[in-house]
């Protein structure tokens, strides 16, 4: 498949500085006097007290990266017009025998956003989302966004009763999936699409940009919500703005240092924020994602031979899983770890000469990643601190 889309040009992205070293500074607030029980006032004094509080912040840049109206799907298209005619070339997402470049991606998900557009879902819209890792996902995510709906994503290892409280809570429109998947979503109330089962009409559809006249109507809409482990024992349901998942991922492409030459290991399904980390951070660099089979879940000796044969050049991965490693795999130049405390035993024989090691951390109402460091020989194993625009 090969397409042709002329992307719109873009606004010019924040200056950036690809494998910037961090660097903090903390800043004092006064803390406004806040109303007491005895004071018996329905509202807070808007007075300040001589009580400060220090914030740490970034000493690079601490305005936000999002400009109004702006969309995640904007992102992706920004960074195919930057590749310009490399966008037909430039392998965007390479999953086994089947590989997408920029511009196929891109013209997959306009034609799916049409596909949508035709099925009578709207803007405002809410949709669950449960796919594999292969394209269909990104494509999927890609077009949801173009037709201002906000994404539910959902993992076909998620129990029946976690998909159906979540499809109920969220209070989604409809279900976009695979055909495989549809035995997850039996008696479910609402329309579910098994894309799969429409791909000879999607393709009959236009590849070039899609983008409905009320899309930017709204200032600031729900780009996805992300349900984690309530403390209560259900889901709870956190929603991500399109400011904040663009903010963000215009901060990380900008610092971590990926590269266009960048093969990027996807072992997550979208219903893990984390996979943003290893799909749309390297997808807003020109960097190819290189994802494993949905059928299985790769570790060990596994893993290692997978990311030898495929050259994987990048990999974002929680210590758990680095532990089931060895640090010899001569093509890996750049390592994230985040979620779990990273051991200074386990993260130390990683850090050879010509390889970035990266430490995030951020929980997912702070939209993916709030701190980070680099972490170099000999040095202290922390979380570090904010990325620019973030603040703790």
């Amino acid at each position: 498949m090969r397409t042709r889309v002329k992307f719109p040009e873009p606004a010019d992205p924040a200056s950036t500085t690809p494998g910037h070293v961090p660097s903090w500074t903390l800043r004092s607030y006064p803390v406004p006097e806040r109303a007491t029980a005895e004071s018996n006032q329905a509202e807070p004094s808007q007075t300040e007290s001589d009580q400060t509080v220090s914030v740490l912040v970034s000493t690079q840049d601490h305005h936000s990266r999002w400009r109004q109206g702006t969309r995640f799907h904007d992102l992706f298209d920004r960074q195919c017009f930057h590749l310009d005619s490399q966008a037909q070339s430039q392998i965007a997402i390479d999953y086994g025998s089947v590989a997408f470049s920029y511009a196929d991606l891109a013209g997959f998900s306009n034609q799916i956003a049409r596909f949508l557009d035709a099925e009578q879902v709207e803007g405002g819209d809410h949709m669950a989302v449960l796919l594999d890792r292969s394209v269909m996902a990104p494509a999927t995510v890609l077009a949801v966004s173009r037709l201002g709906v906000s994404y539910v994503p959902l993992d076909a290892g998620f129990p029946t009763d976690r998909i159906n409280h979540i499809i109920t809570d969220s209070g989604v429109t409809g279900v976009l999936t695979q055909r495989c998947y549809l035995p997850l979503f039996r008696g479910v109330d609402v329309p579910v699409i098994a894309i799969d089962d429409h791909m000879e009409e999607i393709h009959s559809y236009d590849s070039g940009i899609f983008e409905p006249d009320d899309l930017r109507d709204v200032l600031d809409p729900t780009a996805y919500v992300i349900y984690t482990s309530g403390s209560t024992g259900l889901p709870k349901g956190v929603p991500i703005r399109h400011s904040s998942i663009c903010n963000f991922l215009d901060v990380a492409s900008s610092l971590y240092g990926y590269t266009s030459k960048d093969r990027v290991y996807q072992g997550m399904t979208i219903a893990f924020d984390f996979s943003v980390e290893e799909l749309w951070v390297p997808l807003c660099c020109g960097a190819t994602v290189v994802p494993a089979s949905s059928d299985i879940q790769l570790l060990g000796s596994d893993l290692q031979q997978f990311l030898r044969d495929r050259q994987i050049s990048a990999l974002c991965c929680v210590p758990t899983l680095l532990s089931t490693l060895q640090p010899d795999l001569t093509n890996l130049r750049f390592l994230l770890v985040s979620g779990e405390a990273c051991p200074r035993d386990l993260i130390e024989p990683w850090l050879s000469p010509g390889r970035r090691v990266l430490n995030a951390y951020g929980p997912t109402e702070a939209t993916v990643t709030a701190t980070w460091s680099v972490l170099e020989p000999g040095n202290p194993i922390t979380i570090g601190g904010p990325l620019p625009t973030y603040s703790v």
